[in-house]
């Protein structure tokens, strides 16, 4: 499988929080930095750093609700 058949709009559904870290360990996903950054990179994010905002953005991308 391709990484552009990769599908990461639904891993997080279900998930209600502000942590990415929670909510990929939750999801069965690893929370490392690395795994964070390749989620990031296949949903239009190319220069993740690990930001509050780009963590919150990208647990909504992923399927997940901020609160």
């Amino acid at each position: 499988m391709e990484s552009d058949d990769i599908d990461l709009s639904y891993f997080l559904e279900g998930y209600v929080g502000h942590s990415v870290i929670d909510a990929f360990m939750l999801s069965g996903l690893s929370p490392d930095f690395e795994t964070r950054k390749f989620c990031a990179e296949l949903l239009g994010f190319p220069n993740y750093s690990g930001t509050s905002d780009e963590n919150l953005a990208l647990i909504q991308l992923m399927g997940g609700m901020v609160r």
